[in-house]
Parts: structure tokens; C-alpha cells; sequence
């Protein structure tokens, strides 16, 4: 198979900056790359026009250093880079199997003085080497899309289920199961309801200010656990459970979805938003009023310091989310199923990698607990908005289990059934002793109050 021809496009913003290409690209090439780099290829008396032009046009690949000056050359068409940007916006015009991939190695990619994205690659997706902590996280994503070798790859499409309508199914008179002998289904969900209500009850201690000092960093230098305080660890553990409970079991309540009562199946659709809202942290900021959120961003890590309520990542990706969720499980032995910890069996697991000089296992249960870290209401203002979007799903979920429920048949219904079960102390009526209380309270995501009860 023959090696992927790419050509490398940057602009000599100093010494440092073109020695630092030429190691990136000198790696490239040990691992596989045919790279086309001005400084190996063009020499005294050689055309930098030329060499660009025909290179261009023969590559497979073309790989953008983005930095502020580079950016700016090319927007404004000057010298050898704005020359370069012409050529590559013509050949990607012409030659759509010509790919162009960006990396930001300085500036940011929100539009300012320090704009690093040239104006043709607006809208691309980039790979991060400016404060990044991983960088060689961020070459292995550059050499994985120039080797198209992707890190996730899709699962294999499987069989459509079964899906009947209401009047294909037979209800018992508990309002309960579906009796056709060939779909034996009992339960939807094998969960214990206390680890509900908790959750419930760990939410609304967090909008009290005074519990918020029990957050507070305790190993302010940790790079991914900065605290062991048992509040943080306990409100942990009690925010996780309902939710992987539910994650052990997701897989076998969504294929076996269309045998359920509409009881059940509610119950599911419940679990499954309250387990999805946590990838949603940039859409719920964007509920009015908006909130600033952009913790995906270079350097971060510096920034959040100084804005932690729009730096801070205040959500988890599917990746993580699914990585914390296993630092939670155990089993009892070898041959029995993988379960939730026990409280006390948790606690211990958290001291133990907190004590740990492994920032590799640490980084998993961290990622978890990063919103946590030196909570405020302030500070965390869209993850208080994740967790109450949480705590009125779970008044829904609680509620589904009377027996005088009336099946929801409209949006209005679902609302009514998510309101909270004791108004005058959840989500609005938290005790406060600071100043700000209408500011924080601002951001809450509060529940409708004109919906009449069932």
C-alpha cells in the first residue's frame, strides 16, 4: 500500500515555530507518512511558488499549522502563505478528494485578534496542540485522520425489533404486562428506588450555599481527584447510582423496549434522558437566560481558573461518561455479575486511587467529579442546571410507580408528572446565607408552576 503523500502549509513565525514543524513532520514520516516539507525539498535557487503550486495539487493531504499569523497572511493574500491559501482553496474547489486537516498549535478558534483559523478552513474540525496536556494524544488524532485509522469505529447495524402497536398488545389488570406467551416480560428496570430518592435528596442539599464549603479542593495540585471530603465523596455516589444501575441494564430494557406496558416503557424513556443529559451541557446553557459556556477550548486548563463558570467542561462526552460509570461496579466473585458498589465499597475505592500516584486511574472517577470540585452554584451554573433538569426526571421517574398514575398523553402531562414532590423546598426554595441568592437563583432551571396536579 502505498504511503498517503501530504503536504505541510505554515508560515515561518520564528525559528522555534519552523523547528517544531519539522519535528512533527519528521515523526510523521517514521511513522508511515510521506510528508512534503519545504525545508527538505526546496533548495538555493528553487521556486517556493513552484514547489507549493505542484506539491498542492499532488497531495492527498494537506495539513494547516494554524496559528494568529498564519491566519492573517492568508485572509489578507500575503506572501508565500497567502499564495499557498489561494492554491489550496482552488484544488479544494476542483479536487473534492483533497482533504484538509487543521491543527492549532497557537491563537484560539473564536473570533478575535488571536484568531487562528484561516478563513477557507472555517468550520472544519481541528486537532489541538496548544495547551493541550496529551500531545501525544493530539498526534495520534492527526495520524489516525491522515491514515484514516479512526479511534471509534460504528457497531455493526443490527435486526430491527418487533415493534406492535397498542392495539397488538394485551394488558393485565394491574395496568401491567403484556401476556403474549412467546414475550415473557416482567420489569423494565431492576433498580433500587431508594438510590432515586437520594439522588433527589443530594441535589437539593448542593443548592444549599452552606454545604459548599465541604467542596472545596483538598489537593488543590491534583491533576484529576482534588478532593476526598466525605460530602464530596457520598454526593458522588449518590448522584452516579440511580444512573448506572441503569447503564448495567440499558442494553436489555431497549432491545426487549417493545414488549413493555407503557408504565415500563415510560420508566425507560425517563432513565435513558436523565443518563443523556449530561451530553447535553451546551444545549442547556443555551436555555434562557443563556449562559457563556465554552469549555472546549485551548488552554483551557489556565482559563477556568480565572472564568470557571464558562471554562469549567460542566457535562461529560459518551466516551467518559461510559469510562466513569465502570469505577463504580464490582462483583462478587468471578463468576457472578458485574454490580453496583455498595456505598462503603465506593468510598474505599475513591481513597485508594485519590491516595494513588496513577493519574491514568485516577483520571476516569475525576472526570466524574470534576463539576464537583469547589462547587458553587456561581461557578457551576449550567452542571446545577444538568443536575436540576435531573432531580425533576426523577420526581417523574418516582411517580411512575403509583397506582393511580394516568398514562401521559401530552407534553403538558410529562411536565406535570416531573413536578417536584414538595415544592416549597425543591428547586426554588433553598435555604441561602449569601448575598447573591437572586443571581444564583437565575440560573436555575425551574419547574412550570401552572401545571394542576394528577
Amino acid at each position: 500500500m502505498a504511503a498517503v503523500r501530504v503536504f505541510v502549509s505554515y508560515s515561518w513565525d520564528s525559528d522555534e515555530h519552523r523547528t517544531w514543524v519539522r519535528n512533527l513532520c519528521s515523526r510523521l514520516v517514521s511513522d508511515g507518512v510521506q510528508v512534503r516539507l519545504d525545508q527538505w525539498y526546496v533548495r538555493a535557487g528553487d521556486s517556493f511558488m513552484k514547489f507549493m503550486e505542484e506539491e498542492i495539487r499532488l497531495a492527498e493531504i494537506v495539513v494547516v499549522v494554524c496559528t494568529p499569523k498564519y491566519a492573517r497572511k492568508v485572509n489578507s493574500r500575503t506572501g508565500g502563505v497567502g499564495f499557498e491559501g489561494q492554491i489550496i482553496s482552488s484544488v479544494l474547489f476542483k479536487k473534492a478528494a483533497l482533504k484538509c486537516i487543521p491543527i492549532v498549535v497557537a491563537g484560539t478558534t473564536e473570533p478575535g485578534p488571536d484568531y487562528a483559523i484561516p478563513s477557507f478552513l472555517e468550520g472544519v474540525a481541528a486537532i489541538f496542540f496548544d495547551g493541550i496536556d496529551d500531545a501525544d494524544f493530539s498526534y495520534e488524532e492527526l495520524l489516525r485522520a491522515i491514515l484514516e485509522k479512526p479511534r471509534y469505529a460504528p457497531p455493526p447495524l443490527g435486526e430491527p425489533p418487533e415493534l406492535l402497536s397498542d392495539s397488538e398488545l394485551k394488558w393485565g389488570p394491574s395496568g401491567g404486562r403484556r401476556v403474549a406467551a412467546e414475550l415473557d416480560y416482567s420489569s423494565a428496570l431492576n433498580i433500587d428506588f431508594s438510590t432515586v430518592a437520594a439522588a433527589i435528596d443530594a441535589i437539593q442539599a448542593l443548592g444549599n450555599s452552606q454545604t459548599w464549603p465541604d467542596f472545596r479542593d483538598t489537593r488543590p495540585d491534583g491533576l484529576w481527584m482534588k478532593s476526598e471530603s466525605d460530602a464530596l465523596v457520598n454526593t458522588l455516589y449518590a448522584l452516579w447510582a440511580p444512573m448506572v444501575q441503569f447503564s448495567l441494564e440499558r442494553t436489555s430494557c431497549e432491545r426487549r423496549y417493545a414488549g413493555f406496558d407503557w408504565r415500563s416503557r415510560l420508566q425507560v424513556l425517563i432513565m435513558a434522558a436523565i443518563v443523556n443529559v449530561y451530553q447535553d451541557d451546551s444545549t442547556i446553557a443555551c436555555i434562557e437566560p443563556g449562559l457563556t459556556y465554552s469549555p472546549r477550548v485551548p488552554q483551557w486548563r489556565l482559563k477556568r481558573e480565572g472564568e470557571p463558570a464558562r471554562y469549567w467542561w460542566q457535562g461529560l462526552s459518551d466516551e467518559r461518561f461510559a469510562r466513569a460509570v465502570r469505577e463504580f461496579l464490582t462483583r462478587s466473585s468471578a463468576e457472578e455479575p458485574l454490580r453496583l458498589m455498595a456505598p462503603g465499597e465506593f468510598r474505599s475505592q475513591y481513597r485508594a486511587l485519590f491516595s494513588s500516584n496513577d493519574d491514568g486511574a485516577q483520571q476516569a472517577l475525576g472526570l466524574a467529579a470534576n463539576a464537583l470540585f469547589r462547587f458553587t452554584i456561581r461557578d457551576r451554573p449550567v452542571y446545577w442546571r444538568v443536575l436540576t433538569c435531573q432531580a425533576l426526571m426523577y420526581h417523574g421517574l418516582l411517580r411512575t410507580r403509583s397506582s393511580s398514575l394516568l398514562r401521559p398523553r401530552s407534553i403538558d402531562d410529562f411536565v406535570g408528572l416531573c413536578r417536584p414532590l414538595d415544592e416549597s423546598a425543591f428547586p426554588t426554595g433553598f435555604s441561602y446565607s449569601r448575598a447573591e441568592t437572586a443571581e444564583e437563583m437565575s440560573t436555575t432551571v425551574r419547574a412550570p408552576s401552572s401545571i394542576s396536579g394528577r
